[in-house]
């Protein structure tokens, strides 16, 4: 016959087990919508440009997917961008190795405002390192020509979401 004690250690160990089942199922949902592209990044945030375009943005928010970023890949459409999440601000530094196209190259402060804007950054120029002169939180990059193309310069600010969300 179980003791006291024996039903109460039973009692405990299932209730750890229910709060551990929703704390995993809690993870997966929240998980669950990043979508992986062809080069293992997120594809869960839409960009709105300072005049209102949407991007289609994957995300580089670990050191692994910064430092690979948009190398490895052939193009980037006019409507697709990269954003580098920063753990905090910084002269984050980028570099065009092992790129196959030009790109523009924006950092921005805290809340999504443009701090500095590198043009037509081309592969040609590798190993030439682009350095923002102030403190950026993130970074975004974009198809050669679209920050001239569409007005974005210091002070404009960018903001995302994860997709299918209202802004």
């Amino acid at each position: 016959m179980p003791t006291f004690t024996q039903s109460r250690v039973k009692i405990l160990a299932a209730v750890v087990i229910f709060i551990l089942g929703i704390i995993v199922v809690g993870l997966l949902l929240r998980h669950g919508n990043n979508i992986q592209t062809d080069h293992g990044h997120r594809t869960d945030l839409e960009v709105r440009t300072p005049g209102g375009s949407i991007l289609h943005t994957q995300v580089a928010d670990d050191p692994a997917e910064r430092s690979i970023g948009l190398s490895n890949h052939d193009n980037l459409a006019p409507d697709e961008a990269m954003l580098f999440f920063f753990d905090q601000p910084g002269a984050h530094s980028f570099w065009m190795k092992d790129m196959a196209f030009p790109i523009d190259i924006v950092w921005l402060g805290d809340q999504g405002e443009v701090l500095f804007v590198v043009p037509d950054a081309d592969p040609s120029g590798y190993p030439k390192i682009y350095t923002p002169p102030v403190p950026a939180t993130y970074v975004i990059e974009l198809v050669a020509g679209f920050a001239s193309d569409h007005g974005i310069e210091t002070g404009n600010r960018f903001t995302w979401q994860e997709k299918n969300q209202s802004y």
